[in-house]
């Protein structure tokens, strides 16, 4: 049983990840998959301590946010892929998901977090393209001029024999990878 304290208007509760909003589940894995991954080969270990708002994760050591956005290149595409409808979410081509993905960073730069070291994870939830096939056409991601985050990441699948694995790839957008 996974526990996570979640800031409520009543206060701070331990809560079990499993009786949380879907929407709030999303954006703990997604928190946790980046993590899981950001943290490789540091001394110092990042964790989830908070969920909450906006930013939606609070961690530890602080201060460490992390605000969540999940990409889906329809609207169609989230209830198919998290089972509540039939079918699949349509083959795509990838300067649209690229495209997808640019908007929500054009929408994020323009909020107000109010805190330091804020970090934009933005997570690719359709399962058609790799970590890699973004990669082939980074120059089109555009990232504003102004934002107030320390790090932008696209969370990707990653690609092994043949198989797309989620959120197991990670993009640094912002500063770009060298």
């Amino acid at each position: 049983m996974e526990m996570v304290k979640v800031l409520t208007v009543s206060g701070i509760q331990e809560m079990e990840v499993s009786a949380l909003p879907e929407g709030n589940r999303l954006e703990y894995y997604a928190a946790k998959q980046f993590l899981d991954i950001y943290n490789r080969g540091r001394t110092v270990r990042c964790e989830i301590d908070l969920l909450q708002d906006s930013p939606d994760i609070a961690g530890l050591p602080a201060p460490f946010y992390i605000e969540v956005a999940t990409v889906f290149d329809r609207r169609t595409d989230a209830p198919k892929i998290l089972g509540r409808a039939d079918g699949t979410g349509g083959v795509r081509e990838i300067h649209a998901a690229i495209e997808q993905v640019n908007k929500i960073l054009v929408d994020k730069a323009t909020k107000r977090y109010g805190v330091a070291n804020c970090i934009l994870v933005i997570r690719h939830g359709v399962p058609i393209f790799s970590g890699d096939d973004f990669r082939r056409f980074a120059e089109e991601f555009v990232i504003p001029a102004t934002h107030e985050f320390s790090g932008i990441y696209l969370l990707a699948f990653h690609e092994e024999n043949g198989l797309l694995h989620v959120g197991q790839d990670l993009i640094r957008l912002f500063p770009m990878e060298g």
